[in-house]
């Protein structure tokens, strides 16, 4: 950030002119956050109200603005900060820096926060655990689950994330997941769970399940059977295709006339970054695919294609999709 100080020094532009020309890789990749730097500034206007909550402007005035008088209160107008003196454009490039900490490292420090247990995956991880009952347990990316083995119970805290158990057989201890506010108990049988926000999608590969939720009468799943539960409210018990339903273990995110935001929401954990819908009105925008994991920047340019969307890669480290005109 040096070359954004006054005065710059000879040395320090110097430096600069050396580091662009040693490379193009250097050139490129300072292309890209003067684009990002650019872009940030014309993304301020709609990020106005956030800021002015995150970063409140202090009045000059020494005596408190009468109660009810708004018109006392600081405004900040990013688009005059943004073509401003030198000094505007400092503060600018801060404040989009400390926006840009927010949508890296505070992502990153709230995915923290939802993941924890004994058994856990990072973001693009898939991991397979076997347990001390010998059974066996597949997760998916940020995945995490708590194990509490008693004399009397198997229990299985899964908080957020996909996992397929394979169960051992113990008809001395039931081997339960906790997940929701539901409790799935294993009918000697193998199963999966895909845990987002509280909401629960259960799928039987084999043999059979009991759900329980409080206040709800208790429901068996067969092989080839699933339903959904959330927040004290379940679902009917319905057939389901299971190679879709465990897509994630051979690597797939498979999609059916989903809404965009939550198939952005599956990319984001399976890259580096993290993707960012600019508008809501794109949100609901309809996708039906196949992506694999493994290759998300595929993902992100078919659904450029097929959307009336354009895609925008900083880096790798934000992506940005905004509307196409």
């Amino acid at each position: 950030m040096r070359l954004q100080d006054e005065p710059v020094r000879p040395a320090d532009r110097q430096a600069f002119a050396y580091w662009l020309a040693a490379s193009p890789d250097n050139r490129r990749a300072w292309e890209a956050v003067t684009l990002l730097a650019q872009q940030l500034e014309r993304d301020m206007a709609a990020a106005a109200p956030l800021l002015r909550r995150l970063y409140p402007v202090r009045s000059s005035r020494s005596d408190p603005a009468p109660s009810g008088d708004r018109s006392a209160e600081p405004v900040f107008h990013p688009a005059s900060a943004a073509t401003a003196g030198s000094a505007s454009r400092r503060h600018l490039l801060r404040v989009a820096a400390a926006a840009g900490t927010l949508l890296l490292g505070g992502g990153v420090l709230l995915r923290q926060v939802g993941r924890w247990g004994d058994y856990q995956s990072g973001r693009g991880e898939r991991r397979q655990f076997r347990l001390a009952d010998g059974s066996r347990v597949e997760i998916g990316a940020e995945t995490a689950f708590a194990v509490d083995f008693t004399a009397r119970e198997r229990l299985i805290d899964l908080r957020e994330g996909d996992a397929f158990f394979n169960v051992a057989a113990d008809a001395a201890r039931p081997f339960v997941v906790q997940a929701g506010d539901g409790r799935i108990e294993a009918l000697g049988t193998r199963f999966s769970l895909r845990v987002r926000d509280e909401i629960v999608d259960l799928a039987v590969r084999e043999h059979a399940v009991a759900v329980e939720l409080p206040g709800q009468p208790l429901r068996r799943v067969q092989a080839g059977q699933g339903l959904r539960f959330a927040r004290g409210m379940i679902g009917e018990v319905t057939p389901v295709d299971l190679a879709a339903v465990e897509a994630w273990r051979d690597g797939r995110m498979l999609f059916t006339d989903t809404a965009l935001e939550d198939v952005v929401r599956e990319i984001d954990r399976y890259r580096r970054g993290h993707v960012i819908i600019t508008d809501q009105a794109l949100a609901g925008l309809r996708v039906t695919g196949s992506f694999r994991t493994d290759d998300t920047d595929a993902a992100l340019r078919i659904i450029a294609e097929t959307l009336p969307v354009r895609v925008d890669d900083f880096l790798g480290l934000v992506v940005l999709i905004r509307p196409a005109a």
